[in-house]
């Protein structure tokens, strides 16, 4: 009696915990994910890749050792570009 009703609950309790371990792993994934992406734009922002004279390749290595395990770094694109600033004040660009 005992394996039968076992049978019955265990089947969708497996099921069950195996998809929060999914769902955790996916919110952790988003959150490396997101940190890494912030970490990027900050080092861009203040200036440290431009001035450390990073080529675009050192600047993806350095990104893809911020991310997990999970995430694959042939997976990544980086795509940059830089505009010129405007002349009037207020560094506005144009």
């Amino acid at each position: 009696m005992a394996a039968v009703e076992f049978a019955i609950i265990g089947a969708p309790l497996l099921l069950m915990i195996v998809e929060i371990f999914q769902s955790a792993l996916f919110v952790y994934n988003t959150s490396r994910l997101d940190a890494a992406t912030h970490e990027a734009a900050r080092q861009i922002l203040t200036g440290s890749v431009q001035k450390g004279g990073q080529t675009a390749a050192q600047f993806r290595t350095n990104l893809c050792s911020l991310l997990p395990v999970t995430i694959p770094c042939s997976s990544v694109i980086v795509n940059l570009q830089t505009f010129s600033e405007a002349s009037y004040p207020g560094g506005f660009y144009s």
